[in-house]
């Protein structure tokens, strides 16, 4: 280390240089929460595979690289610029007999296209309100359903025609049993 007056200025700029570069550090960590995302899926579910993959990355360190992108250069990007250059997207594909339903989420909005036989038969977006309701547009944009949750933890649909229905509480815990 250099013991003269010059090390100690270039530590200074490089620390004013951080400073300035990297304000915005707390932030949404995309690169590193996709990162993680990811990983949980690797192995079918098993978590003995994530944990070895997972091990493996820290020690490569790929966590680390992602960690410290996401501080200093994409989040300080976002920060700036208000757009994170990492994607914050989220792709799923259901199978429903020969139907595919590919469900596209990027912040509060999901899209969906329902496929059949790789025919495009229906495509809409729903979109989460900062009230709470989550509204089903089609694609040219009309409201076709809104849904909120009721105090009993329901689930209220309203058509756009104004027909409603609820699902009850034990009916989404049958859902999500199966």
């Amino acid at each position: 280390m250099r013991t003269d007056g010059m090390g100690a200025k270039v530590l200074i700029v490089v620390l004013a240089a951080t400073i300035l570069v990297a304000p915005g550090c707390y932030g949404p960590f995309k690169l590193t929460k996709g990162l993680h995302e990811w990983n949980e899926d690797v192995g079918d579910g098993e978590k003995w595979v994530s944990e070895l993959v997972f091990l493996g990355l820290i020690i490569l360190p790929v966590y680390g690289l992602a960690t410290l992108g996401d501080a200093i250069i994409f989040n300080s990007i976002e920060f700036w610029t208000g757009d994170n250059p990492i994607d914050g997207s989220v792709s799923t594909v259901l199978e429903d007999g020969d139907k595919l339903v590919y469900l596209d989420r990027d912040g509060e909005q999901v899209s969906v296209r329902v496929c059949d036989n790789d025919q495009l038969i229906d495509s809409s977006q729903l979109v989460t309100h900062d009230d709470g309701r989550t509204c089903r547009y089609d694609a040219d944009g009309n409201l076709l359903a809104t849904a909120t949750v009721g105090a009993d933890g329901s689930v209220i649909i309203t058509n756009a025609d104004g027909s409603r229905r609820v699902i009850t509480q034990d009916q989404l815990d049958a859902l999500m049993t199966k």
